[in-house]
């Protein structure tokens, strides 16, 4: 068995080859301040409304990428940039009254894959869980009951 990833490996891989989001999300990791324009192809994909898109779905904002995107950039201590902000709140806007995430209708005659398939318990449940991860990590005081609550039904 090999020993531990090569970690110098890695970086001059992604130096290299890494596109604009990864090249700006390596800095980010590396604790270098970002350039406007390395900030802004680390949220190319979000939306004015605050949410993510996929590249490969179109416009419409997707929560699941949303959630992705604020665990992501609050895990590397973006947690107090405005485009993680903007996109909590479009988190908190999108629950459902009963505690849950899941994606649009407007997403299904996009073809989504099934972890965003609107409707979906499997998605709603990940995305659910998510949320509540993405959004407890950024700190906010928010009722965590219904979403948990709604998890432990899902689960039984």
């Amino acid at each position: 068995m090999g020993g531990g990833p090569n970690l110098g490996a890695a970086l001059a891989f992604v130096r290299a080859s890494g596109e604009g989001a990864d090249l700006a999300m390596l800095k980010f990791v590396q604790g270098e301040t970002l350039t406007d324009d390395e900030l802004d192809a680390l949220t190319a994909n979000q939306n004015p409304d605050g949410g993510f898109k996929v590249a490969e779905l179109g416009s419409p904002s997707v929560v699941g990428r949303t959630a992705e995107m604020v665990i992501y950039l609050t895990a590397l201590g973006g947690g107090d940039l405005g485009a993680v902000q903007a996109a909590a709140d479009f988190l908190i806007e999108g629950q459902r009254p009963d505690g849950s995430w899941g994606e649009s209708d407007a997403l299904k005659g996009l073809n989504p894959p099934p972890h965003f398939q609107p409707g979906s318990s499997d998605a709603d449940g990940w995305e659910t869980a998510a949320c509540v991860v993405a959004l407890s990590g950024l700190g906010l005081s928010l009722d965590y009951r219904h979403p948990i609550e709604f998890l432990r039904r899902m689960r039984t």
